[in-house]
């Protein structure tokens, strides 16, 4: 990365010319498009994974993904929504959290029936697909 006399970069990735952000003028290796910002974060990825302490398979496997996923579900406030909790009583509180585990709990369930169904599609990508439907005989 070179530097020229009016503090422009060259991005790492697509090698054009850019002010870099004040905030982080010295550190900044890529510029902001989608692209670049992609590579950065495969770099950043890498250089963490390279650590002694980072090796021992560390977020790797299956059950880690699950549960990586989960917890994005469970920030996902069209899935599960845990955030922001609207009570202030304990009783209130423990039932919205109750009812967020709960949930997460069912997804995973229609994680699995899918699997076993052999279709190729997450509970979240099935939640999108049945959103349309406003009403369902049993």
């Amino acid at each position: 990365m070179s530097r020229t006399q009016d503090h422009n970069i060259t991005c790492k990735h697509c090698k054009c010319a850019v002010r870099p952000d004040a905030r982080n003028l010295h550190m900044q290796k890529y510029c902001s498009s989608p692209e670049c910002r992609k590579a950065s974060k495969a770099e950043s990825n890498l250089v963490w994974r390279e650590k002694p302490e980072n090796v021992d398979d560390y977020f790797r496997g299956p059950e880690q993904v699950a549960i990586e996923e989960a917890f994005r579900q469970s920030k996902d406030h069209n899935l599960v929504g845990v955030m922001p909790v609207r009570h202030w009583t304990d009783s209130k509180i423990r039932c919205h959290l109750f009812c967020c585990v709960a949930a997460l709990a069912f997804l995973r369930l229609i994680d699995l029936q899918l699997k076993r169904a052999e279709v190729d599609m997450t509970a979240a990508s099935a939640m999108r697909e049945l959103h349309r439907l406003h009403s369902c005989l049993v």
